[in-house]
């Protein structure tokens, strides 16, 4: 079910903190996902899933300085809020992490599928971000947060190749070996 947002010129402070408080969101989970990727990264199986999962925290923590951007261009301080999703996501990947077995293409391919998991959450939340700032006549706010959604867009375009071609075809098979990776 859609949010229906307010329109931006009946009620333009609404919107204004509405998108302010969208953007804290997002800082936050940007710092929440750079720590959870650091811990699936160490709990990965294969070079190709733990690369992935460096890729993408590299990618948290660029995201963290265009937003810090943003804020500036805004009149703000960058100030990131707690989100109850963002802690759920870390609480269910470290139960996978908890219940798989090391060495297993069957944690790789659900950690895998937590990083899908965030990907698309910042897909949804940045999606939302660029359509108000355009609506708030923030141009170059919204081009940056353009550039991050794209940028998660695609990460989830290849965790989705991933999945399908290197792992998911390979989850149930024995434990792996180091020859493996």
């Amino acid at each position: 079910m859609a949010i229906a947002l307010p329109d931006p010129r009946t009620d333009r402070d609404t919107f204004r903190h509405m998108f302010l408080s969208l953007l804290k969101d997002i800082y936050g989970a940007e710092q929440h996902f750079a720590a959870v990727l650091q811990r699936m990264y160490s709990a990965a199986t294969t070079g190709l899933v733990q690369n992935t999962l460096k890729d993408i925290r590299h990618a948290s923590k660029r995201h963290l300085k265009k937003l810090e951007r943003v804020f500036t261009m805004l009149g703000s301080t960058a100030e990131a809020r707690k989100n109850a999703s963002v802690a759920s996501m870390e609480h269910d990947t470290e139960k996978l992490i908890a219940e798989t077995p090391e060495h297993s293409t069957t944690r790789d391919a659900g950690l895998i599928l937590f990083a899908q998991r965030m990907e698309q959450y910042g897909i949804a939340t940045y999606n939302d971000l660029v359509y108000a700032a355009h609506a708030l006549g923030h141009s170059e706010a919204a081009c940056i947060l353009e550039d991050i959604l794209r940028e998660r867009e695609y990460t989830d375009i290849e965790l989705a190749d991933i999945a399908d071609t290197r792992i998911h075809p390979t989850v149930g098979d024995a434990p792996l070996t180091d020859d493996d990776h």
